[in-house]
């Protein structure tokens, strides 16, 4: 057994440390799950869509935006699109407001899917049909 494994083990400190560490990778692979734009661009014909950006309080962002991210994840902003309008709403936090967000969501109203990920282009699809 190594020193650093001994000390995780037997060390009060050295525990907490160890569960710190976990708890922190989980919550920086929670966060990140769904936040990387992917590099595949839109699709050629996607629509010119009307953005209309919402600044509402935190929690009523996360009621507009819960349905669209996994259970384990806790919506940060969302975009959601209407073909049928051409139209693309966004909602983001007031209480945590982020240029980095808003950006990504604007992103998403440009057809830009997150990294191995195809839903907006498979949503465009599916309404062309």
């Amino acid at each position: 057994m190594s020193a650093w494994t001994d000390f995780r083990a037997h060390h009060p400190v050295g525990r907490a440390l160890a569960v710190g560490f976990c708890l922190m990778v989980c919550i920086i692979l929670l966060i990140t799950g769904c936040s990387v734009i992917g590099n595949r661009p839109p699709p050629y014909d996607w629509p010119k869509l009307m953005v209309h950006r919402h600044g509402v309080p935190h929690s009523e962002m996360r009621v507009a935006c819960s349905q669209y991210v996994p259970w384990h994840s806790a919506a940060e902003s969302c975009a959601v699109i209407y073909f049928d309008l051409k139209e693309c709403h966004i909602y983001l936090s007031l209480d945590f407001p982020s240029l980095a967000v808003a950006e990504h969501e604007e992103k998403h109203c440009k057809g830009w899917d997150h990294l191995g990920d195809t839903t907006l282009l498979d949503a465009w699809e599916w309404y062309k049909k």
